[in-house]
């Protein structure tokens, strides 16, 4: 995420940006596992591979991707701006920050998946979004793989119990506008969670000038 807030900008590549991503990661002793980026509309595709696209000012970068360090995985997503955001961006990333910390200020052990969920598509509503909908999850658990079981879905039943670790992330994906994505990673403790990741979350530090 750091990387992209330092070499991302008007006219770089979305390739350029995913080498030096990937770069950084094997520099850093890891191993990437996927790198979906895309900036403006592209994404708001589900699955964005990066392309020759050049980052135009305005532009979301949606930016989700993980990597395994020492046997264990990592997953986290970002929606990055290039130059000043439109109010309807402001709008939107604030509505989908706040969707992610509402879910994450209700996790500690007993709490179900299922009213997880509810949260996070109660959240968007709040935000002034009454037509949002989620179909599938809002999360997922994190381990040796990116993605594992259990899935944060409608009406799931599971418990959340102390020592999981879970990646929470509430999207929005908006036809011709792009994708965003915030995804944060938490581990389940004895009385609410703990954050693992000291990337920023505040959308005033998503901004590259």
């Amino acid at each position: 995420i750091q990387v992209v807030m330092e070499f991302a900008r008007e006219g770089v590549t979305e390739i350029e940006i995913a080498k030096e991503i990937k770069k950084t990661i094997i520099e850093s002793g890891a191993d990437p596992i996927f790198i979906l980026l895309g900036g403006g509309a592209r994404g708001g595709y589900n699955i964005c591979w990066p392309t020759e696209y050049k980052l135009k000012k305005g532009d979301v970068i949606r930016l989700d991707l993980g990597a395994t360090y020492k046997g264990y995985a990592s997953d986290a997503a970002r929606s990055i701006i290039v130059g000043e955001p439109s109010e309807q961006v402001k709008k939107i990333i604030s509505a989908n920050r706040r969707a992610v910390e509402k879910v994450i200020e209700a996790i500690r052990p007993g709490v179900t998946l299922g009213e997880l969920f509810d949260i996070g598509v109660k959240s968007w509503k709040e935000s002034g979004f009454p037509e949002y909908s989620r179909g599938t999850y809002i999360g997922h658990g994190v381990g040796i793989r990116d993605h594992e079981y259990p899935d944060i879905r409608p009406r799931s039943k599971i418990r959340l119990k102390p020592g999981m670790v879970m990646a929470i992330e509430v999207p929005l994906y908006v036809h011709g506008l792009g994708g965003f994505n915030i995804e944060d990673t938490v581990l389940v403790t004895e009385e609410g969670y703990e954050y693992i990741g000291p990337y920023p979350r505040v959308e005033r530090e998503l901004i590259i000038e």
